[in-house]
């Protein structure tokens, strides 16, 4: 057990020298997987320090044969605690699935004043066979969130070619696989964790109850949403697309003005009954793991009627997004990553929260009216541009879940981790003629 000492002013770690000696790595949590254990064995392995720190249970779990510490203390004292922890253990890097939780987000608030260096990790930009990496921050507080095209050096980026994409199969598998062990080893072993809160808004036993009553019907629930939106994209007529999320997204509670998908399903109904054509219609796809859709489809049905729009809003729970997204005459999504499927095929594309691909030349601007009324085709061109920007800096090839996307993954991330310079910073620095290494690739003359 690692010894916390008192706050005594010890000097903070300076980013310019991080890099010349040895470095120390503070890993948080992480998916529901093997992969920071495998992660953590890579680090050690090129020469740096790994110390794991566990919430509950299943953190403990995943990280059999780590370097861990288990924290059973509140919440109200993790900021004092990290900083401590921090100083005493000479932490110069933070490794953190997702910027969003509770705990890693204090735990950045603390560290980097001090000089950590912050990597975050998160479900891939681009999916599937992909995760991402980046530091500081990912989706909305991701540095991406605010640049420009223009800051991209279009030659280099589409001169550049990107690793032939390896097999993750299994991934959806492995993930459900996984999920249900690390939620009920953590509900179940609670007393050892007391003070343990879940990041996700919704109770474990309550989200576990809403798939056992959905379970034995979903294989029938799955075959008539596929069959309703193929009747749906070969009809005459036309149809809006919503992507709806997870009512516990991070994306939507951190990175938009809604506080509940009920209120964005609302707007678009709203929006959709004033400026709309009359023979059009508005068609909502939940999101795949999404146990409400049931519940939604009530909503949905009270709402048209509300609105006056009987007969023209329903839900469809599941089908081929793509499928769907193609013969769309728009989609509208609060942030969601989805967005960039119908992008990709030309179809106008509505974000109305914060987003990395939100771009002008990208998505579609002005009011949710005036895109029901009129909507704007995506400049392909410029989307396919910052796609090959995305899988060239902040994209991994991999999986957090499958063993073999696991193994594609982890020492491409690791050679990251170690970089001297930030992935993201070396190719807008590409212009520069100073030579910077980065993986693979080269960047300068």
């Amino acid at each position: 057990m690692f010894l916390i000492g008192p706050d005594v002013g010890a000097p903070t770690v300076d980013p310019e020298r991080i890099v010349e000696r040895k470095r120390t790595f503070l890993i948080l949590q992480g998916p529901p997987s093997s992969f920071f254990r495998r992660m953590a064995k890579r680090i050690e392995a090129q020469g740096g320090r790994t110390l794991k720190i566990n919430f509950n249970a299943s953190d403990w779990l995943y990280s059999l044969g780590m370097n861990a510490v288990n924290y059973r203390h509140s919440s109200a004292v993790w900021p004092g605690w990290i900083r401590d922890f921090a100083r005493e253990n000479q932490i110069t890097d933070v490794i953190v699935y997702g910027d969003c939780r509770e705990y890693h987000r204090l735990a950045i608030s603390m560290l980097r004043p001090m000089g950590v260096i912050i990597h975050v990790l998160e479900e891939g930009y681009v999916r599937p066979a992909w995760i991402t990496y980046e530091r500081n921050g990912v989706n909305g507080h991701s540095r991406l969130a605010d640049m420009s095209l223009a800051d991209i050096d279009k030659e280099r980026v589409l001169a550049t070619k990107v690793e032939t994409v390896g097999d993750t199969n299994g991934t959806m598998w492995a993930y459900v696989c996984s999920g249900i062990l690390y939620y009920a080893t953590a509900y179940w072993t609670r007393p050892f964790f007391p003070f343990y809160r879940n990041h996700r808004p919704q109770g474990t036993l309550e989200e576990a109850w809403m798939w056992l009553k959905r379970l034995p019907f979903l294989p029938k629930t799955r075959r008539e949403a596929r069959l309703r939106g193929a009747l749906m994209a070969r009809g005459h007529k036309p149809y809006f697309l919503i992507l709806l999320q997870l009512a516990g997204d991070s994306q939507m509670r951190n990175h938009s003005g809604f506080q509940s998908i009920s209120e964005f399903i609302e707007l678009c109904i709203r929006s959709f009954a004033t400026s709309a054509s009359p023979s059009e219609h508005l068609i909502f796809k939940s999101h795949p793991l999404d146990a409400t859709a049931p519940y939604l489809r009530k909503e949905i049905d009270v709402l048209s009627e509300r609105y006056g729009l009987q007969g023209r809003c329903e839900l469809i729970d599941g089908g081929k997004l793509a499928y769907l997204a193609k013969h769309a005459r728009g989609v509208v999504s609060i942030n969601s990553t989805a967005c960039q499927v119908s992008i990709r095929r030309g179809v106008p594309t509505k974000v109305l929260g914060r987003a990395i691909y939100n771009h002008r030349s990208i998505a579609a601007k002005g009011s949710l009216e005036e895109f029901f009324s009129d909507p704007q085709a995506p400049d392909v061109e410029a989307y396919k541009l910052f796609r090959q920007f995305l899988l060239l800096t902040v994209q991994i090839n991999g999986s957090f879940y499958s063993k073999a996307g696991i193994e594609l993954a982890v020492d491409p991330l690791v050679e990251k981790i170690f970089a001297k310079i930030d992935p993201t910073d070396a190719f807008i620095r590409a212009r520069n003629p100073a030579v910077i290494e980065t993986g693979a690739l080269k960047y300068g003359s």
